[in-house]
This record gives structure tokens, C-alpha cells and sequence, in this order.
């Protein structure tokens, strides 16, 4: 049984006493000891919001300057090591978190609501910044939590970035309810991300197809992770005979497949396909997380959610709604004022219904998706 998510994560970490909640290395640092790193160093800050860029590396010193950032109410760029030009922070970051730069930058006026800037190409291929609140977060980490049952008792491992959008919501979900997160920054090809797996047995494998692909001939296929609960995909679509092949694979080794769906413009994850589901409907990527909904608007401009009588399969742009749901793009030092300009979500994905079920056909546009991105 999962456990309830009712405290924003980044402010409630203590209540989970000297459970491990990060792994760096050799390094495990226990929620309490988390919590008192992440005040110290919000304190350290001031009293008014400053609008802070980090290297979003998987590392300790990252998680706090991110945590911190949250709990104290300072919007953070999570970045790659790209940052707009128009972006102009007042604190930048290092990659290990640990080195905190004061910039003379001119105030930004900034939106109460603002949490979080991601960058994504959209649905039109454009570089931009994501626009997402703290309730975004909060309630996107309950959300996927609950999805995929997870508990104290788990233990996440993840080489995906933390400014991407799926590797930032294996870090928040796991954290919403006292699990274990192991950072790596190695490739799952690497040997010391194998030595991580043997030390700190992880329970919880989050990977995009790409990585599913690079797994398929070697240690992963063969001996398995005997800790291992579950395995999560998204970022790229995996054909159906892949997600049957998967779904025996895990039959046999004792974890369970969890097929999602998601964008940064929706926090994370918008759908999630559980795993006894997989096997009859391997084409699909499951139902709405939370309070999240779908529907979409075939070629004729008719409506359809798949639950009319008269419903036969077809086809549509697809639109989603929910609490998940970002505040609206970034593409200059303005919009970091604008409040909440988005409520109903185009995600640029063709799509149809099955048996109550989401089954995407396509994109509305030329976009490929490779590794995860939108190209």
C-alpha cells in the first residue's frame, strides 16, 4: 500500500526521520540530515525571492539547492548547462550545488505562483521555458506516487537529468513519501552504475526506450535486479510487441512494467498504464493520473473522452486538463511575471480511445521524439 501524500514534499521532509532519502556514491544521507541541509542553506538566501539557474546535475549539493529553492519560494531554472539570454538570475549555481554565485542582475518582478522553469521544445519545436508552481509539483509527485504505489520502503535509481522533466519527478515522487533516491550521472552501460545497483539495490528502475534498447543484451537481460519492484518508461513511444516482450521479461525476473505518458508542459506524467493492463493492451499508455483528464477533437471539430455510446475508435487531437497542468511559457524576462495563462493543455499528439484507455497514433505536427526530446 502506497503511502498518502499530504505535505509538500520539499517542506516535510523531517517527518521521515533517519529513512535514506539520497544516494550519491558512497554517500547516503538520511531525511532528517536532508532537511537540515535544505534550511540551512534556504536561510542563507534572505528574506525576498531571488531568481536562482542551476546546473541540474545528479548530485547531494543539487537536491538541496533545488529543495531549498522550493521551500523558500525562490524560482529556479533547472538547466543543462544552456540558459536563455534573457534569463538574468540573481544566484547561480554549480553542478555539485555546492558554489552559489551572487550576480548583479536587475530585479525581475516575479509571479507569486512561480516555482520552476524547465526548458522544452513544445508542441511547435521552438525553444522555450515551462512555467510550473509549486502546486504543480506537489501534486504531480502525489499523483505519480499513488500511480505506481510506491513506499518508504522503495529505493528509485536514476541517470535521467534532473532538469528533465521525467528524471525531476522520479526525484519528487520518491521523496513525497519517504523513499530512497540513487543518483547517478553514469550511463546504464557504465560499470559504476552496475556497482551502485549491487551496493544499493534499487527497487525502482526509471528508464526512456532509448535506455530499454542500450539494456537489451546485457546484465539487465540476463541476471536481472533482484531488488528490483518495477520499471517505468516514458519519453518516447515502445511498440507494442516491445512492451510484450517487457512485460514477460518481468514476469520472469519479478517486477512490473509501468507504461507513461507525459510532458513538461504537464509537470511530468499525464497517464499511466498499470502494469496488469499492459499485456492485453500493450498499444496504450494507460488513464489520467489524479484529477488529470483526456479528450480529443477529431477532424470534424467533434468533442469525444471515449465514454459515448456512439464513440467508434476515431481519431483526434488530443487535449488534456488537470491540476499538472503548467502556467504558460517562458520566452522573455516578462513572462516571469505573468501568472497562470494555460488551463487546458494541447499536447500535439493524435489519439484515440480503447477500452477506456489512452492510445496515441501520432504527432499533429512534424516532431520526432529521440531520447526523450522533441526534435
Amino acid at each position: 500500500m502506497s503511502v498518502a501524500v499530504e505535505i509538500d514534499f520539499a517542506s516535510g521532509l523531517a517527518r521521515f526521520g533517519q529513512a535514506v532519502a539520497i544516494i550519491d556514491g558512497d554517500t547516503a544521507l538520511s531525511y532528517e540530515e536532508l532537511d537540515r541541509r535544505v534550511e540551512s542553506l534556504g536561510r542563507q538566501w534572505g528574506p525576498s525571492r531571488q531568481l536562482l539557474a542551476l546546473r541540474a546535475d545528479n548530485t547531494v549539493g543539487a537536491i538541496i539547492t533545488y529543495l531549498a529553492a522550493l521551500r523558500f519560494g525562490h524560482p529556479i531554472l533547472l538547466h543543462s548547462g544552456s540558459v536563455p539570454q534573457w534569463f538574468t538570475p540573481s544566484i547561480e549555481v554549480s553542478a555539485a550545488g555546492l558554489q552559489h554565485r551572487i550576480l548583479d542582475a536587475a530585479p525581475v518582478e516575479l509571479d507569486p505562483e512561480l516555482a520552476v522553469l524547465l526548458s522544452t521544445s513544445g508542441s511547435t519545436g521552438a525553444p522555450k521555458l515551462v512555467r510550473l508552481s509549486r502546486t504543480n509539483l506537489t501534486t504531480n509527485a502525489r499523483d505519480i506516487a499513488h500511480a505506481l504505489g510506491l513506499r518508504g520502503s522503495d529505493r528509485g535509481i536514476t541517470s535521467l537529468p534532473l532538469g528533465y522533466s521525467y528524471g525531476l519527478s522520479v526525484v519528487n515522487s520518491h521523496l513525497a513519501v519517504g523513499a530512497g533516491v540513487i543518483l547517478s550521472n553514469e550511463s546504464v552501460l557504465d560499470p559504476c552504475f552496475w556497482r551502485l545497483v549491487d551496493r544499493w539495490r534499487p527497487t525502482s528502475l526509471p528508464a526512456v526506450p532509448y535506455t530499454l534498447q542500450m539494456l537489451a543484451n546485457g546484465r539487465f537481460t540476463d541476471d536481472g535486479i533482484p531488488s528490483l519492484r518495477r520499471v517505468t518508461v516514458a519519453g518516447g513511444r515502445l511498440s507494442p510487441d516491445q512492451v510484450k516482450g517487457l512485460v514477460a521479461q518481468g514476469e520472469r525476473q519479478g517486477w512490473d512494467l509501468y507504461v507513461m505518458y507525459g510532458q513538461t508542459e504537464a509537470t511530468a506524467r499525464m497517464a499511466v498504464l498499470a502494469p496488469e493492463l499492459a499485456r492485453s493492451h500493450p498499444q496504450c499508455v494507460g488513464r489520467p493520473v489524479g484529477d488529470g483528464s483526456f479528450w480529443i477533437i477529431d477532424d470534424s471539430g467533434r468533442r469525444w473522452d471515449g465514454s459515448e455510446p456512439d464513440y467508434g475508435g476515431q481519431v483526434g487531437e488530443l487535449y488534456y486538463r488537470g491540476s499538472n497542468v503548467m502556467l504558460g511559457y517562458g520566452t522573455g524576462a516578462a513572462d516571469l511575471s505573468r501568472g497562470r495563462e494555460v488551463g487546458t493543455l494541447p499536447t500535439g499528439d493524435r489519439a484515440r480511445f480503447a477500452d477506456g484507455l489512452l492510445e496515441l497514433v501520432g504527432r499533429r505536427a512534424d516532431l520526432a521524439k529521440i531520447g526523450g526530446l522533441r526534435v
